[in-house]
């Protein structure tokens, strides 16, 4: 989690990263939620998009490691390139451009099997006290008040942006246009 007190490390934890270690990707995220830390803030808009500017030298070279086709490497580049907008946009206190999916198409299954609809939600339930039924916690009362709850949300989680504007065809279609 990337945060005003870490920033600076980033880039330099990145190269490091790449040098030492054979490994195939890297995604940081805004720190987000309460830290225990009260101090500890998200990175500004402005400090998110320089930070993406440092990084694309590293994300070229993972995607070029990644993927042997070019338009690959640029449709992937271009993802990550409007993802970062998307984030800065956030960082900025504007609304998403489009509905997240989090309690749509997608949840967080916690390794004690604790349910949410994201991570920043109570658990709506534990599939072990269900006998694995998971329907009965998707469908839950639990559950549908939840999603009324976070119907209008916006945050900078990654792994629920990027889903969100593949089902969106208007977004998917702008990712994929480095604009």
């Amino acid at each position: 989690m990337v945060s005003s007190k870490n920033i600076d490390g980033v880039v330099p934890l990145i190269r490091f990263l790449q040098q030492n270690f054979d490994i195939d990707s890297f995604g940081p995220n805004p720190i987000r939620g309460n830290p225990k830390d009260s101090t500890m803030l998200s990175p500004t808009a402005q400090q998110w998009l320089n930070l993406f500017k440092e990084l694309s030298i590293y994300y070229k070279y993972f995607m070029a490691k990644k993927y042997k086709s070019p338009i690959q490497r640029y449709i992937t580049y271009a993802q990550r390139k409007y993802l970062d907008k998307i984030t800065a946009l956030v960082l900025n206190e504007k609304p998403l451009p489009f509905s997240c999916k989090a309690g749509d198409t997608l949840a967080v299954l916690e390794p004690n099997g604790d349910v949410r609809l994201c991570e920043l939600t109570a658990c709506i339930g534990n599939l072990r006290t269900v006998d694995y039924d998971f329907k009965r916690i998707w469908f839950s009362a639990q559950a549908q008040a939840i999603r009324k709850q976070i119907k209008n949300c916006a945050c900078t989680h990654g792994c629920f942006l990027s889903p969100s504007i593949a089902l969106n065809p208007y977004h998917l279609l702008r990712s994929l246009i480095a604009i």
